[in-house]
């Protein structure tokens, strides 16, 4: 009798990580989609915008955070945070880098968490 319920328990102990193990792959997996999805926006938002003052313009208009601007580069970050992360706490930060003429070279687009501790990570980058 001993022995059925140890094998029970093993059983049941073993569905329990397998399902523990699936859920965590599947939030990330659901976690890295949401993020793509937020690039792909991100860039089909922008890139009909091909220069500086159209780009500075568009993120007034639409209530965006300048982060970053200097001569080379605007770096705008959402002001909501977004749905991605299981604290609702990520955001989507648009950096983008200009020419001579500010003509637009490159857009990258970055998660970045609110917390202290996180260290911006590219998610995607296009060349113009």
């Amino acid at each position: 009798m001993r022995t059925k319920v140890l094998k029970v328990l093993g059983m049941i102990i073993v569905a329990l990580v397998v399902l523990v193990a699936g859920g965590i792959y599947w939030a990330d997996a659901t976690e890295d989609r949401c993020w793509q999805s937020e690039a792909t926006q991100a860039f089909a938002h922008y890139e009909t915008l091909k220069s500086r003052s159209a780009i500075l313009r568009d993120a007034a208009a639409t209530g965006r955070d300048i982060a970053r601007s200097d001569p080379r580069s605007i770096e705008l970050v959402e002001k909501e945070p977004n749905g991605c992360s299981l604290g609702s706490n990520g955001r989507t930060v648009v950096r983008f880098y200009f020419d001579s003429s500010e003509k637009l070279l490159t857009m990258q687009v970055f998660r970045d968490y609110l917390a202290a501790d996180y260290t911006m990570e590219m998610i995607d980058e296009r060349k113009f």
